[in-house]
């Protein structure tokens, strides 16, 4: 499954999708966030769409209330397959409830019919936003990394920078040898083809239960993953 930013280019979004079905990934559908979704004008309205449409079962954190951490949590039931049994952790009752209600709220976009239960996300952004566009972001990408510990979050060089989205995802999983496998992959200069390969290999690493930074930027580990074996 993709979910892009309202600040995510077309362009990039469609060639991580191009990536991702050459890998041979199942297309579980791609959900676009409009603006309003990490702006904070809509936050009290998208936190109690997400309490009053909550996936059967499915927790919101008491101590962090952000728009992006509930949101994160909500699609993350929603969306993801259990990483044990690899079921759909939601009914497509309560899937479509939540997804309905935040298109018809205005802050998410996508097709009828084309969202399915997945193993695994990636978040393609742009270059990045405000400060609460950052931090409601970064909320948002670990509550779907900590739900299925299959994610990948991608974005320009930009946010690779200093005090950007990625920068602080990378500065969160330790980086360099030995980081946490469990945190979520980065991808930087996401506009270029080997970027959006890397994302695909990323995908398959999480899969394997391992994590990187990759992308252009002097943060990123490499490149991109290694190829699988036998690949």
């Amino acid at each position: 499954s993709i979910i892009a930013t309202g600040d995510a280019a077309e362009g990039d979004v469609a060639g991580v999708r191009n990536m991702l079905n050459a890998a041979g990934a199942v297309d579980s559908g791609t959900i676009t966030m409009t603006n309003e979704f990490l702006h904070p004008e809509g936050a009290d309205k998208i936190k109690s769409i997400v309490a009053n449409v909550l996936p059967a079962g499915a927790e919101l954190d008491e101590q962090d209330l952000s728009a992006g951490r509930h949101t994160g949590q909500a699609l993350a039931a929603a969306l993801l397959r259990d990483p044990e049994s690899a079921e759909p952790m939601a009914s497509s009752e309560d899937r479509g409830a939540l997804l309905q209600a935040l298109r018809e709220a205005g802050f998410l976009n996508y097709e009828d019919g084309t969202i399915l239960p997945a193993q695994a996300v990636v978040v393609v952004m742009g270059r990045g936003g405000d400060e609460y566009y950052h931090d409601n972001l970064v909320a948002f990408a670990n509550s779907l990394n900590e739900a299925g510990t299959y994610g990948v979050l991608a974005g320009k060089l930009q946010a690779a920078g200093e005090g950007g989205v990625i920068d602080t995802l990378r500065s969160e999983a330790g980086g360099g040898e030995g980081a946490n496998p469990d945190a979520i992959s980065t991808v930087d200069s996401i506009n270029r083809d080997f970027a959006q390969l890397a994302v695909a290999l990323a995908v398959v690493e999480q899969l394997g239960n391992g994590s990187g930074a990759y992308g252009a930027s002097e943060s990123a580990e490499a490149a991109a993953p290694p190829l699988p074996e036998g690949e």
